[in-house]
């Protein structure tokens, strides 16, 4: 099994990192990252107890935390600390956070829990989609107020209106069904910085982030199957038995490349992505690819919101009334962002070496 780096990717730690924890190397392009506590230690101890220190360094002001990086960088003694990673130089982050990318040792990894959880989102989106009649028979013809609704509104309250088991018996069966398979971390080795746009009517915050270079493979057995007849014996019904053929290796693949291709369709129509002859030729370039070859594609990381991207097309799509109408309550992540018109789209798009990207696409073939 091979498993390649077809664009930028962010699996985020959810924390970010001081902008004075990097520095640039203009002979290599690139940033050196230093360890945020080896750094003190090159500071006296006296300046980290004053408190224009104490009050900066917690302070979320742009202008004093520009004055804090400034200020601070020119205190600290970089040749005595040893850089921990190095990251290329996409685009100049000056004094912003960055986003940290997760690693293990130092080296980014892709968790397996994303690969896992972008497959099953797609599993879920495919037998969803096959089924949609028994779902907009259910939606439409509840007797649940909205607010009830958006309590109960989550994928395996949607499946179970298929599956029409007990809720704890359904939780327990999904639960059962999806420990099929087993999926490892994959590590790679180059990092680089990238500027993150939330593009829109007018252009949102600037972010920055550490990313997965793009063209980086990993090959091993990162996906595993086991056979799980004797802990299904129990659910034996037609429907059930459905579902279950959902998670075989040939239809995870068929699964995966059905969401992809709808996803990359939607996006053909995004403003964001036609304004911009990169990303067109981007989605147009995956779509080619997901539509021609027996390989699987996922997409995986910051801003792929797997339920509101999935549920929203699947309604969106098949009752467009009833989306409008409950959009507010049961589409929208952020409501103060997102329109009806424009979810699923991607809003996020990197920028870096005089290209713009979008991020998270990955190939996987089985038969390497």
């Amino acid at each position: 099994m091979r498993v390649k780096i077809l664009t930028s990717t962010h699996i985020g730690t959810g924390e970010t990192k001081h902008p004075f924890e990097y520095r640039y190397d203009y002979d290599e392009n690139a940033y050196f990252n230093y360890d945020f506590s080896e750094l003190l230690r090159t500071i006296d101890s006296k300046v980290l107890l004053e408190p224009w220190f104490l009050n900066s360094i917690k302070s979320t002001d742009p202008n004093t935390k520009k004055n804090f990086n400034q200020r601070f960088r020119q205190m600290i003694q970089y040749d005595q600390v040893t850089p921990r990673y190095v990251c290329d130089a996409g685009d100049d982050f000056k004094n912003t956070d960055v986003f940290e990318q997760m690693k293990t040792l130092n080296q980014p990894i892709i968790p397996g829990s994303s690969i896992k959880g972008a497959i099953q989102n797609a599993v879920y989106y495919c037998f969803l989609k096959d089924h949609f009649l028994q779902i907009k028979d259910a939606i439409l013809n509840t007797r649940l107020s909205e607010e009830d609704l958006r309590k109960k509104f989550n994928v395996e309250w949607l499946l179970n209106r298929i599956l029409n088991m007990k809720s704890s018996e359904a939780n327990e069966f999904l639960k059962i069904v999806s420990s099929c398979f087993y999926c490892a971390d994959l590590q790679f080795e180059d990092l680089e910085i990238l500027k993150g746009i939330r593009k829109g009517k007018k252009d949102g915050v600037t972010l920055y982030f550490e990313c997965i270079a793009p063209g980086q493979e990993a090959e091993g057995s990162f996906i595993k199957f086991e056979d799980l007849s004797n802990r299904l014996n129990g659910y034996q019904t037609q429907i059930q038995k459905e579902f279950c053929s959902y998670y075989e290796p040939r239809h995870l693949i068929q699964c995966c490349n059905t969401y992809m291709r709808d996803i990359l369709k939607i996006e053909k129509n995004n403003r964001i992505i036609r304004q911009d002859s990169n990303l067109m030729d981007l989605v147009d370039d995956m779509l080619h690819q997901v539509e021609t070859t027996s390989k699987m594609y996922l997409r995986v990381g910051k801003n792929t919101d797997y339920f509101f991207k999935s549920i929203s097309l699947l309604f969106k799509t098949n009752t467009p009334e009833f989306y409008r109408k409950h959009f507010w309550k049961l589409f929208a992540p952020v409501t103060k962002r997102v329109q009806p018109d424009t979810m699923p789209t991607t809003r996020l798009v990197l920028e870096g070496f005089d290209e713009t990207t979008l991020g998270g696409f990955l190939e996987i073939d089985f038969n390497d």
